[in-house]
């Protein structure tokens, strides 16, 4: 493969992740449920509300940030070991799905 094809690969790849964070559910959520509960609760007027809503806007992207970043630091250390991660991670799940019946 030649450095234009991988920094092509490279920037295809960012550009759907990009999409998919923007998209990402559970940040449209906690956006919702902050409004709701916490943001409309204190704020008495329109400006406040405004200002309330671009600090939460920008704390999750930082959030998103960080965790981007965390990502692909990550990357490598769970592809290095899948397997056990896998497995430790299952046998969560069971665990989980267990205790919500006992």
């Amino acid at each position: 493969m030649s450095v234009d094809e991988d920094e092509s690969k490279a920037y295809q790849s960012f550009k759907s992740v990009f999409l998919i964070q923007i998209f990402n559910m559970k940040s449209l959520l906690i956006f919702i449920t902050l409004l709701g509960a916490f943001i409309m609760q204190i704020a008495d007027d329109l400006v406040t509300t405004i200002i309330y809503m671009a600090i939460t806007v920008i704390v999750g992207w930082l959030y998103l940030l960080i965790w981007g970043f965390a990502g692909s630091f990550l990357k490598d250390l769970l592809n290095k070991y899948d397997l056990p991660f896998r497995i430790v991670m299952s046998l969560l799940l069971v665990y989980s799905a267990i205790s919500i019946f006992l």
